[in-house]
């Protein structure tokens, strides 16, 4: 299967959960082949929200150790972002999370957040405490609940 060394083993019932929980669903039933079905430049062809939830879903299948995600919901709509979110923070992705995002939708979950200064510099904090202490990150949080990028 593709993304998987010859010694890791997935279940149908594992990919079929995976497919479900990733909204692939109706991207599987209307594949001819289905889960046979090539996806690319020279085939059939998917959205850029399919393609990050394929990415997603091949990357779960895995159960690594650590995850990184970069812009993971970025050409999600919210409806969508929302639900990706919580199934990457449900207890069952027990993974180690590294979120690289310009939306500030993981925010408020994460452990530590990193905003790279204007000078190139770094500050470190938790959501909370940046937004009070920090003036580009306020300004980032008030412009994404405002409706900016929040970049």
């Amino acid at each position: 299967m593709y993304g998987l060394s010859s010694d890791e083993q997935v279940t149908d019932e594992q990919i079929n959960e995976i497919i479900h929980k990733t909204h692939l669903d109706s991207l599987v039933k209307k594949l001819p082949k289905g889960l046979d079905e090539k996806l690319g430049p020279n085939a059939i062809q998917a959205s850029g929200g399919e393609r990050q939830r394929i990415a997603l879903a091949r990357a779960l299948l895995r159960n690594p150790s650590i995850l990184i995600f970069d812009e993971v919901t970025s050409a999600l709509d919210p409806i969508l972002t929302e639900e990706i979110i919580e199934l990457i923070w449900s207890q069952e992705i027990t993974s180690t999370k590294l979120i690289v995002s310009h939306r500030l939708t993981f925010a408020s979950r994460v452990d530590q957040i990193l905003v790279v200064n204007p000078d190139g510099t770094v500050t470190a904090g938790r959501h909370t405490d940046l937004k009070d202490s920090h003036n580009l990150y306020r300004k980032l949080v008030m412009a994404d609940q405002f409706g900016g990028s929040g970049a």
